[in-house]
């Protein structure tokens, strides 16, 4: 009997005891890989937060915005860390700046890499004396597309962005072209649309030679003025789960008279977090408002 116990225990204790190791040797090995895949994460993330400080280095400073317009809000909320979605102001002189809002192709880094791109083209435009929004966005597609598709080898990604651009005067005159983004006037509880060319910019099919509308209007007192990118009113959600769309943004810029531009960037981004209901958010969003007298 001695010996069968001890046979028996040997048999089950062998298989235990290399059990045992086993499960330690692996714990070992986790740990290792844990803190390989934390360091990875860490650089990573290192390398996004200084691609975000890279882009909010080319967006408009709260200074030259506050210089520009009588009072103004922006709500920016790219989908990831950093995004395609930009705005951007230039100061052409005393009596007059260009501002626009623009939507590039893709999300987080690469489309990060696409605003400042586009940043730089805008700038390099308006050094080159076009001051005209129409002009502009003619040439920012000629400009891109010769950027980023000049082997036309068929390896390259087609890229390209919507956008919309203001030009406001002194004189109490706005001057509008968009290409796939509008803008918006709110007048008392009154909403209109100006909308864009239903043209992108800069993308393979985009021909060289597309020409944008320049839309001209008077500035009255209190008049408001808005544009966002697709991202808010592409936003699922509600019961039925479908976009936000733009006729509840009109609603939301109808209630919007009268509102200070702090309390109305709040409305906004209730009224779209609210829509949403826990949905997550689909694609880079960027809405602005802003008065001019």
């Amino acid at each position: 009997m001695v010996f069968i116990f001890y046979f028996v225990s040997r048999r089950i204790a062998d298989p235990l005891k290399r059990a045992l190791l086993l499960a330690e040797e692996m714990e070992i090995q986790v740990g290792e890989r844990t803190r390989e895949l934390a360091e990875t994460n860490r650089k990573i993330m290192d390398s996004i937060d200084y691609a975000k400080r890279l882009q909010e280095s080319i967006l408009a400073t709260p200074t030259e915005l506050a210089a520009a317009f009588r009072d103004y809000f922006i709500h920016w909320q790219p989908r990831d860390v950093v995004g395609g979605d930009f705005y951007w102001l230039r100061r052409l002189n005393d009596d007059r700046v260009l501002f626009a809002v623009a939507d590039c192709t893709g999300h987080g880094v690469p489309g990060a890499l696409m605003t400042m791109a586009v940043n730089l083209a805008l700038h390099h435009i308006v050094e080159q004396n076009h001051t005209e929004p129409a002009d502009i966005l003619a040439e920012l597609n000629r400009q891109i597309k010769a950027a980023l598709h000049r082997n036309d080898s068929g390896e390259m990604t087609d890229d390209g962005l919507d956008i919309g651009i203001c030009r406001i005067d002194r004189n109490q005159r706005l001057i509008f072209a968009g290409a796939r983004i509008s803008l918006y006037i709110g007048r008392d509880d009154e909403v209109t649309r100006i909308a864009g060319n239903n043209k992108s910019i800069g993308y393979r099919s985009s021909a060289d030679t597309l020409v944008f509308d320049a839309h001209e209007r008077e500035i009255r007192p209190g008049d408001r003025f808005y544009m966002t990118t697709d991202g808010f009113v592409d936003q699922n959600g509600g019961e039925k789960d479908l976009p936000f769309g733009r006729n509840r943004l009109f609603e939301v810029i109808a209630r919007q008279g009268g509102v200070g531009l702090a309390d109305q960037k709040t409305a906004f981004a209730a009224a779209l977090r609210d829509y949403m209901h826990g949905e997550a958010q689909r694609d880079d969003i960027t809405i602005v408002g802003f008065t001019v007298s």
